[in-house]
């Protein structure tokens, strides 16, 4: 079974001013959305916000950014790969449940 995983940056938090720079993005609050390649109804979201440390000598204006850079961000904080294997065990659950529920019968 696999999954495809696409990102949607959804928002920065900015320091208005810092250390000469205008708008420093301090977190940005992501989601990961996997999709089951064999069924794309089987299919998970997952929202997050990871911080980023200070700028430092390569820091990048916001208008700079690209979708590239941003996600390369996120993929380079350990809880990238912790949230797809939840979204991987999430659409798991779905193609294979071992629970269910039933009404009863009167």
């Amino acid at each position: 079974m696999a999954n495809t995983f696409t990102y949607d940056i959804i928002q920065y938090s900015v320091h208005n001013q810092l250390d000469n720079n205008e708008n420093v993005i301090y977190d940005i609050l992501f989601s990961i959305h996997g999709v089951n390649d064999d069924d794309p109804t089987k299919e998970e979201k997952i929202h997050h916000t990871i911080s980023l440390g200070a700028p430092d000598e390569n820091f990048i204006p916001v208008d700079d950014l690209t979708k590239e850079i941003v996600v390369g961000w996120i993929q380079a904080d350990q809880m990238d790969e912790v949230i797809k294997t939840e979204i991987n065990n999430r659409i798991d659950a779905k193609i294979n449940p071992t629970t269910s529920k039933i009404n009863p019968n009167f």
